[in-house]
């Protein structure tokens, strides 16, 4: 989504906390995943309509995932 919208939409920094052993049959805490996956052909660019110069090239869903598989392959492999 920041792609899309320009870093209009800035990506969540994901995370989880128990809670405490007393607490959980009191907790309301409800966690759902939303996941969604674009056809691997498909260019991710920004949204034009948006009125600002691109912060990012245009790229195909499979570049774009294979460069993240290989970022994070290369940081466990550095870890």
């Amino acid at each position: 989504m920041m792609r899309w919208t320009n870093h209009r939409w800035w990506s969540t920094l994901h995370r989880v906390v128990n809670p405490a052993d007393a607490a959980r049959d009191h907790s309301r805490r409800l966690s759902i995943g939303m996941f969604f996956i674009p056809n691997y052909d498909a260019v991710v660019a920004p949204v034009a309509e948006l009125g600002q110069a691109s912060k990012y090239p245009p790229i195909t869903v499979a570049d774009y995932r294979t460069s993240r598989f290989a970022s994070t392959a290369s940081e466990v492999a550095a870890g």
